[in-house]
């Protein structure tokens, strides 16, 4: 197979349209991440000969494709962002368990199943395909109101005249199964409805916002840069990778990656530069952030004097702080930041994706060595000077940005009128700008603020150079283009007649002028009664559609806002240490999530709490993980303080017992211990379990003490 052949495969296979990429599962063969088939295959054959018709042939694509190991099926929920899996998973799961308790009759049963699976597979992929975004990432207006992306973000001012019978089916079943459930679960059923609404917007921004990566890639210049961010938190084996929660709320070294892309002339291929960096610091925050940005931009030779940003919208990257310091970098680097493009949550970039999954073990520049453009080195952000200066001041505090959750999109102009200003709107090409002025930006801080002076070891140079073919737009024209190319095809044809054919135009238009005036007369009645009618069906369409306009904007949902929950109430957050505390000394008495909920709900029994303070099962999750993180850093550093040990001393990961004897060796050969008190490593792993064990109970002990809390 031809190498230009094979990089449209492997770019076919990075389109999101097409697979969908697991996060943090790869394959053990090949160490490459997990792929899910969004189609059939020959669905995908299909599209693949659209898009490369010049390229490999069905019977080696199919060949090929069969024997990429990391590619499959979806058979389990590997991949999925916590925004699906909560609300395009489990209300699904939820509306079968409604209707098995609702109706008996198997037939009557098995119709109704096949009714939401129909619905589920319309919302996680069909509804998708409907959207028409324009090869420049703008969106039109479109007919069917149901797949109008200017009615969904509010900002459509056109009557639509159809309606989707797919997506209606959404609102049909719920009225259906709303009329046959009881009374007792009709509440239950209004939340599933909105957790699906929820899902389906997150699904049209997702889709939008996807859109937009591509269509920054076919706009690259010579002086312009696109650049994807992202963390990867800890490096870790394969083994360690149970599901994406845990695997991230671990703690340890952990990776920041740059990717930057490139054009040279008209080329058609793009050069991509990944930048790793690796530290013991694991505080994801700006100040890191921003770290690896000085780092990059003070190493790389040609600096480009435009950059577009795109990253998640992870509090690493969305926050208050970066926007402010970003506001800097033209006076730092010279480099004009035109825009910051946040995707939805759990849409990691496919790219950096693929990158990260090749990137595995606790020696990361070995893991990394034989990867093309590819530049790694160790970062240490500057946090002792920032948090204790000269002066003796403390790090700059600063404010939240008002309503910085809803903006999804960013820029930084740096001519006038606006040069200094940060402005910021819902989506690209959506809305209009809120501005906040230099005034503004520094009152959000008590004091200056400092570039970043990080720590950072010589880049590592990249095994070979990193180019890919600019991905093919998979987007649809907007149809006003194809009207401009026919209007303008057609009009040297029409200029060329219009003077043979003006003589005896203006002969004729005498001899029809007045039967035209009759038949004008004649039509008008007729004209204005069609007139009515169709404005009538048009008006009507738009006045009962079920989902208001702007429907699909972030500050229009109920979930998934940055600080919109209810909080723990500190009773709530108190019962909770002591279920978790509990569990740490009975092991046989420790409770999930949900066993959890069910102790809260039995303290509303005895009225000690109010239910409305009883959080969710997912909730409680959450502050599970992030209770267990806390907790056994805090139990660390007590321990190392009350030994005098230094943590800095140590390696930031975690140890087997192959490793620990081998660091033991070290001090041997620097004489602080003898070679033959050095154990066995079996004897090692025998003491990390007694003393892991004994860890816990004095940890735990420690924190009931400390709290004032009884074991339960």
């Amino acid at each position: 197979m031809s190498e230009i052949k094979e990089k449209e495969f492997e770019l076919f296979f990075q389109d999101k349209s097409n697979v969908s990429m697991s996060s943090y599962r790869v394959d053990s063969k090949t160490n490459l991440p997990i792929l899910y088939l969004q189609d059939q295959k020959k669905a995908l054959w299909s599209k693949f000969e659209e898009n490369y018709p010049n390229s490999m042939k069905k019977a080696l694509f199919m060949t090929r494709l069969a024997n990429c190991n990391h590619i499959k099926y979806r058979e389990d929920l590997g991949g999925l962002c916590l925004i699906c899996n909560n609300y395009g998973f489990e209300p699904f799961q939820d509306l079968i368990a409604i209707a098995r308790n609702t109706f008996d009759d198997k037939k009557i049963l098995d119709s109704i199943i096949t009714r939401i699976e129909k619905l589920r597979m319309h919302m996680k992929r069909n509804f998708e395909r409907e959207l028409i975004i324009n090869k420049d990432g703008t969106i039109s207006h479109d007919e069917c109101i149901n797949h109008c992306l200017l009615y969904a973000f509010g900002e459509c001012n056109q009557y639509h005249i159809l309606r989707c019978i797919n997506c209606d089916e959404f609102f049909e079943f719920f009225n259906f199964l709303n009329f046959h459930i009881s009374f007792d679960q009709k509440n239950k059923l209004e939340e599933i409805k909105e957790h699906l609404k929820y899902f389906l917007s997150h699904q049209a921004r997702k889709t939008f916002l996807n859109a937009q990566f591509k269509s920054s890639l076919f706009q690259l210049n010579k002086d312009d840069a696109l650049i994807v961010a992202d963390y990867k938190m800890r490096i870790l084996p394969k083994s360690a990778r149970e599901t994406k929660e845990q695997f991230f709320g671990k703690r340890g070294c952990i990776l920041q990656t740059i990717l930057i892309f490139t054009k040279k002339g008209d080329e058609m291929e793009l050069d991509v530069n990944a930048y790793d960096h690796w530290s013991t610091d694991t505080k994801q925050d700006a100040w890191f952030t921003a770290s690896c940005f000085e780092a990059v931009f003070e190493t790389i030779e040609e600096k480009p004097k435009w950059i577009s940003i795109i990253s998640d919208n992870g509090p690493h990257y969305h926050n208050s702080e970066l926007m402010a310091i970003i506001a800097h970098w033209y006076d730092w680097y010279q480099i004009q930041v035109c825009s910051w493009l946040f995707l939805e949550p759990g849409e990691a970039k496919t790219t950096i994706d693929s990158h990260h999954a090749s990137v595995k073990g606790q020696d990361i520049v070995e893991a990394g060595k034989n990867l093309a453009g590819t530049y790694f080195a160790n970062i240490e952000p500057n946090r002792n000077e920032q948090e204790n200066n000269d002066s003796g001041k403390k790090k700059p505090k600063i404010k939240t940005i008002s309503g910085i959750s809803k903006y999804f999109y960013w820029e930084w102009p740096i001519e006038a009128p606006l040069a200094g200003y940060i402005q910021a709107k819902a989506l690209p090409h959506i809305g209009s700008w809120t501005q906040f002025s230099p005034a503004i930006i520094s009152n959000l801080c008590n004091d200056s603020i400092e570039q970043p002076q990080p720590m950072v070891s010589t880049h590592t140079q990249a095994f070979s150079k990193w180019t890919m073919l600019i991905p093919h737009l998979n987007v649809d024209v907007n149809i006003l283009d194809y009207n401009q190319i026919n209007n303008k095809n057609s009009e040297n044809n029409t200029n060329e007649d219009l003077n043979l054919q003006q003589d005896n135009t203006n002969e004729d238009l005498n001899l029809q002028q007045d039967n035209t005036n009759e038949d004008l007369n004649l039509q008008q009645d007729n004209t204005n009664e069609d007139l009515n009618s169709q404005q009538g069906a048009q008006h009507s369409v738009d006045k009962n559609f079920p989902l208001p306009k702007g429907w699909a904007l972030k500050e229009k949902q109920t979930f998934g806002g940055k600080g919109t929950g209810k909080r723990m109430t500190k009773k709530v957050k108190s019962l909770l240490e002591r279920f978790f505390l509990n569990g740490n000394l009975n092991p046989q008495d420790k409770l999930t999530a949900q066993e959890m909920r069910n102790e809260l709900l039995n303290y509303v029994e005895s009225n000690e709490i109010e239910e409305q303070d009883v959080p969710k099962v997912t909730t409680i999750q959450g502050w599970i993980s992030r209770y267990a993180v806390a907790f056994k850093e805090q139990a660390t550093e007590a321990a190392l303080h009350s030994n005098n040990v230094q943590s800095h001393k140590f390696r930031p990961y975690k140890l087997t017992a192959q490793e620990m004897r081998n660091e033991l060796l070290n001090y041997v050969e620097s004489n602080e211990i003898e070679e033959q008190d050095v154990p066995k490593v079996t004897t090692i792993q025998g003491w990390i379990s007694r003393y892991a064990v004994a860890f816990k109970e004095q940890a735990t002990e420690a924190a009931l003490h400390s709290n004032n809390v009884q074991s339960l």
